[in-house]
């Protein structure tokens, strides 16, 4: 009886150190997701820098003139009109 105690006693340490590091596995990767997730949106978000390039923006005075010309070069004349 003693044996079957002493097993019951290692398997349920065993059993106790398997939890405890899935658990620190499951929040690390909880923590790793957060940080990823926040570093993404960061490098998504829209800056100045990138809206004075985008058509119909106020930093760029000369958009239509630049639609117009990229639709004539790629072969479809009179399709700003369409924007």
């Amino acid at each position: 009886m003693n044996v079957i105690g002493k097993c019951a006693y290692i398997g349920n340490r065993i059993i106790d150190i398997i939890v405890i590091l899935m658990a620190v596995i499951m929040f690390l990767f909880g923590a790793y997701s957060l940080y990823d997730v926040f570093h993404v949106y960061k490098g998504a978000s829209l800056s100045s820098e990138i809206l004075k390039n985008a058509p119909g923006t106020a930093g760029n005075e000369n958009d239509a003139v630049n639609v117009e010309a990229l639709f004539e070069i790629s072969g479809y004349e009179g399709m700003a009109e369409h924007l």
